[in-house]
Protein backbone atom coordinates (compact mmCIF):
# COMPACT_ATOMS: atom_id res chain seq x y z
CA UNK A 1 0.00 0.00 0.00
CA UNK A 2 2.79 2.41 0.87
CA UNK A 3 4.58 1.77 -2.41
CA UNK A 4 1.37 2.12 -4.43
CA UNK A 5 0.72 5.51 -2.84
CA UNK A 6 4.34 6.66 -2.94
CA UNK A 7 6.45 4.87 -5.59
CA UNK A 8 9.48 6.91 -4.50
CA UNK A 9 9.51 4.86 -1.24
CA UNK A 10 11.23 2.05 -3.13
CA UNK A 11 14.50 3.96 -2.80
CA UNK A 12 14.08 4.09 1.01
CA UNK A 13 13.96 0.31 1.36
CA UNK A 14 17.69 -0.24 1.09
CA UNK A 15 19.10 -3.43 -0.36
CA UNK A 16 18.18 -5.93 2.38
CA UNK A 17 14.41 -5.41 2.40
CA UNK A 18 13.91 -6.30 -1.29
CA UNK A 19 16.30 -9.25 -0.88
CA UNK A 20 14.34 -10.53 2.14
CA UNK A 21 11.09 -10.04 0.24
CA UNK A 22 12.54 -11.87 -2.75
CA UNK A 23 13.55 -14.79 -0.53
CA UNK A 24 10.08 -14.85 1.08
CA UNK A 25 8.52 -14.85 -2.39
CA UNK A 26 10.75 -17.72 -3.49
CA UNK A 27 9.76 -19.69 -0.37
CA UNK A 28 6.09 -19.00 -1.11
CA UNK A 29 6.37 -20.04 -4.78
CA UNK A 30 8.42 -23.14 -3.93
CA UNK A 31 5.63 -24.26 -1.61
CA UNK A 32 3.08 -24.43 -4.41
CA UNK A 33 4.06 -27.98 -5.29
CA UNK A 34 4.11 -29.06 -1.64
CA UNK A 35 0.61 -28.03 -0.65
CA UNK A 36 -0.84 -25.74 2.04
CA UNK A 37 -0.52 -22.63 -0.12
CA UNK A 38 -2.87 -20.77 2.24
CA UNK A 39 -0.42 -21.11 5.13
CA UNK A 40 2.51 -20.04 2.94
CA UNK A 41 0.50 -17.05 1.70
CA UNK A 42 -0.19 -16.05 5.32
CA UNK A 43 3.53 -16.26 6.07
CA UNK A 44 4.38 -14.16 3.02
CA UNK A 45 1.83 -11.47 3.95
CA UNK A 46 3.18 -11.33 7.51
CA UNK A 47 6.80 -11.07 6.33
CA UNK A 48 6.01 -8.46 3.68
CA UNK A 49 3.95 -6.40 6.15
CA UNK A 50 6.71 -6.57 8.71
CA UNK A 51 9.40 -5.58 6.20
CA UNK A 52 7.52 -2.62 4.77
CA UNK A 53 6.24 -1.43 8.13
CA UNK A 54 9.73 -1.63 9.62
CA UNK A 55 11.17 0.37 6.75
CA UNK A 56 8.36 2.92 7.04
CA UNK A 57 9.00 3.38 10.76
CA UNK A 58 12.75 3.67 10.22
CA UNK A 59 12.28 6.17 7.37
CA UNK A 60 10.04 8.33 9.56
CA UNK A 61 12.53 8.04 12.43
CA UNK A 62 9.61 7.19 14.72
CA UNK A 63 11.29 4.23 16.40
CA UNK A 64 11.47 4.26 20.18
CA UNK A 65 13.57 1.20 20.90
CA UNK A 66 12.74 1.10 24.61
CA UNK A 67 9.00 1.01 23.95
CA UNK A 68 9.49 -1.50 21.16
CA UNK A 69 11.52 -3.89 23.34
CA UNK A 70 9.13 -3.55 26.29
CA UNK A 71 6.17 -4.11 23.98
CA UNK A 72 7.80 -7.22 22.52
CA UNK A 73 8.39 -8.53 26.02
CA UNK A 74 4.81 -7.95 27.15
CA UNK A 75 3.21 -9.32 23.98
CA UNK A 76 5.61 -12.26 23.92
CA UNK A 77 5.00 -13.23 27.54
CA UNK A 78 1.23 -12.94 27.28
CA UNK A 79 1.06 -14.80 23.97
CA UNK A 80 3.31 -17.58 25.31
CA UNK A 81 0.92 -18.03 28.21
CA UNK A 82 -2.12 -18.00 25.92
CA UNK A 83 -0.79 -20.51 23.38
CA UNK A 84 0.46 -22.83 26.12
CA UNK A 85 -2.88 -22.90 27.93
CA UNK A 86 -4.86 -23.16 24.68
CA UNK A 87 -2.70 -25.96 23.28
CA UNK A 88 -2.71 -28.10 26.40
CA UNK A 89 -6.46 -27.76 26.88
CA UNK A 90 -6.81 -29.73 23.63
CA UNK A 91 -3.72 -31.98 23.73
CA UNK A 92 -2.03 -34.30 26.20
CA UNK A 93 0.78 -32.76 28.22
CA UNK A 94 3.31 -35.10 26.58
CA UNK A 95 2.77 -33.51 23.13
CA UNK A 96 5.24 -30.96 21.79
CA UNK A 97 3.84 -27.43 22.05
CA UNK A 98 2.72 -26.05 18.70
CA UNK A 99 1.73 -22.47 17.99
CA UNK A 100 -1.58 -21.11 16.74
CA UNK A 101 -0.11 -18.34 14.57
CA UNK A 102 2.41 -18.35 11.71
CA UNK A 103 4.89 -20.03 14.08
CA UNK A 104 3.02 -23.33 14.20
CA UNK A 105 5.88 -25.85 14.30
CA UNK A 106 7.38 -26.67 17.71
CA UNK A 107 10.85 -25.55 16.64
CA UNK A 108 9.51 -22.17 15.50
CA UNK A 109 7.67 -21.82 18.81
CA UNK A 110 10.97 -22.49 20.57
CA UNK A 111 12.82 -19.89 18.50
CA UNK A 112 10.17 -17.17 18.80
CA UNK A 113 9.75 -17.50 22.55
CA UNK A 114 13.48 -18.00 23.00
CA UNK A 115 13.94 -14.44 21.76
CA UNK A 116 11.40 -13.27 24.35
CA UNK A 117 13.37 -15.11 27.07
CA UNK A 118 16.59 -13.43 25.96
CA UNK A 119 14.99 -9.98 25.90
CA UNK A 120 13.62 -10.44 29.43
CA UNK A 121 16.84 -11.81 30.89
CA UNK A 122 19.06 -9.21 29.24
CA UNK A 123 16.76 -6.41 30.45
CA UNK A 124 16.79 -7.89 33.95
CA UNK A 125 20.59 -7.93 33.93
CA UNK A 126 20.65 -4.24 33.04
CA UNK A 127 17.95 -3.24 35.52
CA UNK A 128 18.83 -0.65 38.16
CA UNK A 129 16.87 -2.29 40.99
CA UNK A 130 16.61 -5.87 42.17
CA UNK A 131 12.79 -5.67 42.16
CA UNK A 132 12.69 -4.71 38.47
CA UNK A 133 15.15 -7.48 37.73
CA UNK A 134 12.93 -10.02 39.48
CA UNK A 135 9.82 -8.76 37.65
CA UNK A 136 11.57 -9.00 34.30
CA UNK A 137 12.76 -12.51 35.16
CA UNK A 138 9.18 -13.49 36.02
CA UNK A 139 8.05 -12.09 32.65
CA UNK A 140 10.42 -14.60 31.02
CA UNK A 141 8.81 -17.60 32.73
CA UNK A 142 5.86 -18.13 30.30
CA UNK A 143 8.18 -17.82 27.30
CA UNK A 144 10.73 -20.16 28.86
CA UNK A 145 7.96 -22.64 29.59
CA UNK A 146 6.91 -22.46 25.93
CA UNK A 147 10.49 -23.19 24.84
CA UNK A 148 10.76 -26.16 27.21
CA UNK A 149 7.32 -27.51 26.26
CA UNK A 150 8.16 -27.23 22.55
CA UNK A 151 10.83 -29.85 23.27
CA UNK A 152 13.10 -28.22 20.68
CA UNK A 153 16.80 -28.76 21.29
CA UNK A 154 18.06 -26.06 18.90
CA UNK A 155 16.29 -23.12 20.56
CA UNK A 156 17.18 -24.41 24.03
CA UNK A 157 20.86 -24.69 23.12
CA UNK A 158 20.75 -21.24 21.48
CA UNK A 159 19.32 -19.72 24.67
CA UNK A 160 22.00 -21.29 26.84
CA UNK A 161 24.82 -20.19 24.53
CA UNK A 162 23.37 -16.67 24.17
CA UNK A 163 23.03 -16.30 27.93
CA UNK A 164 26.59 -17.51 28.41
CA UNK A 165 27.91 -14.98 25.89
CA UNK A 166 25.66 -12.31 27.43
CA UNK A 167 27.08 -12.99 30.91
CA UNK A 168 30.59 -12.47 29.60
CA UNK A 169 29.66 -9.40 27.58
CA UNK A 170 27.21 -7.63 29.93
CA UNK A 171 28.62 -8.83 33.28
CA UNK A 172 25.39 -8.78 35.29
CA UNK A 173 25.47 -8.45 39.06
CA UNK A 174 25.91 -11.77 40.86
CA UNK A 175 22.89 -11.10 43.08
CA UNK A 176 20.68 -10.87 39.97
CA UNK A 177 22.07 -14.13 38.59
CA UNK A 178 21.58 -15.72 42.01
CA UNK A 179 17.92 -14.69 42.09
CA UNK A 180 17.39 -15.98 38.56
Amino acid sequence: VLIARHPSRLTELGVFTPLALLFATWSWVSGWWGGDVGYLTLQWVIIASWLFTSQWVIARKALDQTRLINGLLIVGSVSALVITVYFYLNHPFSDRLEGITAARAPTLVGHVYGVVVLIAVYLSWQSKTLLNSVLLTLAAVPALAAVVLSQSRGPAIAIVLSLFVGMIWLRPAWRVIGVQ
